[in-house]
């Protein structure tokens, strides 16, 4: 675990990976302050809304899925809310697919009170996209720790993100897990185009 009491952080952005990063730095003994643009909650972030997906289908990074799976499941017991509820997965195709025209006529005849002609409810999610499809996490100098571009899939890794942040911040890059592959995200992985 990352200690330091001397240093003195600030976490600009309180959404999701913010004050992830935020609670890292703290649990460290770090005088950490959080700031936010927005009144919190607001929905101009990409990490707004009443759900979010957590798959671990098609992964690569399960090291960092599977901390901050037991991250959730650690700040639940000590909140004593419900903050993470496994459901299914339900992918959409496109209007005239056959195999989405069976799935919609068994949600018509076990859910006909529902208008299946809309969705119930429709909120556009704003995120933030690399060249390369993968965040950025990196410092950018002594005093500058970067993390952005998480391309719409940033929440489900925001604990482990959390972790890398403030290790990079407290100077500490060796404490990240290998299996986090912190290597991958450095910025000059784009020192190659103009």
């Amino acid at each position: 675990m990352m200690t330091n009491q001397s240093a003195r952080v600030s976490v600009i952005g309180a959404g999701i990976i913010g004050s992830w990063t935020a609670l890292h730095l703290a649990e460290a003994g770090v005088r950490t302050t959080l700031i936010e643009q927005f009144p919190l909650p607001h929905t101009r972030g990409s990490s707004h809304g009443l759900s979010r997906a957590f798959r671990l289908l098609g992964e690569l990074e399960l090291d960092r899925l599977d901390y901050s799976l037991d991250r959730w499941r650690s700040l639940e017991k000590l909140s004593g809310e419900t903050l993470f509820v496994k459901t299914g997965l339900l992918n959409f195709g496109p209007p005239g697919d056959s195999e989405l025209e069976k799935y919609m006529a068994v949600l018509r005849d076990y859910l006909p009170c529902l208008d299946h002609q809309k969705p119930a409810i429709v909120e556009s999610c704003m995120y933030t996209m690399s060249s390369d499809g993968f965040p950025i996490i990196d410092c950018m100098d002594d005093k500058l720790v970067v993390g952005c571009g998480f391309s719409g899939s940033g929440f489900k890794h925001n604990p482990a993100t959390g972790r890398m942040l403030a290790a990079l911040a407290l100077e500490q890059k060796q404490s990240i897990p290998k299996g986090f592959r912190a290597d991958r995200y450095a910025l000059n992985r784009f020192a190659h185009l103009p």
